[in-house]
């Protein structure tokens, strides 16, 4: 998950970004302006739209929906562009307006997919399945119960969505309301609680009062993959628990240039505490 991270450079985070930010110079500045250009078009291309369904008549009875294949780092934990299971990149907004419908103010907290997003609007739209020649299975639900319901809050505790690096196969995630649990190469597994920590900073899969959600979503996730809900290989340097050896504060500096990295070490620095399968 953060293997990749700027941190080897010898600088802080912080440190990191702030030069980044500050350089006049900077690819940044230009990178963040055209972001942020393109999120001002789209705004006012939107309004043009909502514009021209008010001046129709068409505004209350027509089915409004914006959303998103993936979102942008922007530079947060040092990464750009999208790829990344952290919130940033991988929440997208699902905003619905159909005033003759939804009652005004809902916000949804259950979680789902993009998977999802069929089998809703077409519910929505009062589409048969059956009657439109379409396979009535989809891999995702139906949100429109919640859509629909004058429940202004509804929130399923229990719902489970996955997500999956499918590109570089680096990460696979599963996700409830409030919490990510993540699996990737090369690094130990990550629960995020994003009630306690919504910036997405600390590990909590060795939290003693977490280990209840990480198991749900660990089993979860372990399922999807063998069922082949989601392709996801777990195989060398995955692991599903934070192994023994793992402890990136105790760097143990070999001759020959390799590191190896160990926990718990003691007073004494030795390679002999660390196994050989440890080396990178």
């Amino acid at each position: 998950l953060i293997a990749d991270r700027p941190d080897g450079f010898g600088l802080s985070m912080d440190q990191y970004i702030n030069d980044l930010e500050d350089s006049p110079s900077s690819w940044w500045q230009d990178y963040m302006q055209q972001y942020f250009g393109m999120v001002s078009c789209i705004d006012d291309n939107v309004g043009k739209l909502m514009q021209m369904l008010k001046e129709k008549g068409a505004d209350d009875n027509t089915i409004v929906v914006f959303t998103s294949d993936h979102g942008e780092m922007g530079m947060e934990h040092g990464k750009i562009e999208k790829g990344s299971p952290f919130e940033t990149s991988a929440k997208i907004p699902l905003l619905v307006r159909y005033p003759a419908a939804i009652p005004k103010g809902k916000i949804i907290e259950t979680a789902y997919s993009s998977v999802d997003f069929a089998p809703t609007i077409l519910d929505l739209m009062g589409v048969s399945f059956e009657t439109a020649g379409l396979n009535s299975h989809f891999e995702g639900v139906k949100a429109s119960g919640d859509i629909l319901s004058d429940d202004l809050n509804p929130a399923d505790d229990d719902k489970i969505i996955f997500s999956v690096d499918y590109v570089k196969g680096k990460w696979a995630s599963a996700m409830m309301r409030g919490y990510k649990y993540i699996i990737g190469r090369f690094d130990a597994p990550w629960l995020f609680d994003l009630n306690l920590d919504p910036d997405e900073i600390v590990n909590y899969a060795d939290s003693h009062s977490h280990q209840v959600i990480k198991n749900k979503l660990q089993t979860a996730l372990v399922e999807a993959i063998m069922n082949n809900l989601i392709y996801y290989d777990i195989g060398l340097d995955v692991y599903l628990d934070s192994p023994q050896c793992l402890d990136s504060r105790d760097i143990l500096p070999l001759e020959d240039g390799r590191r190896k990295i160990c926990k718990d070490i003691g007073n004494t620095v030795s390679v002999d505490i660390c196994l050989e399968d440890n080396i990178f």
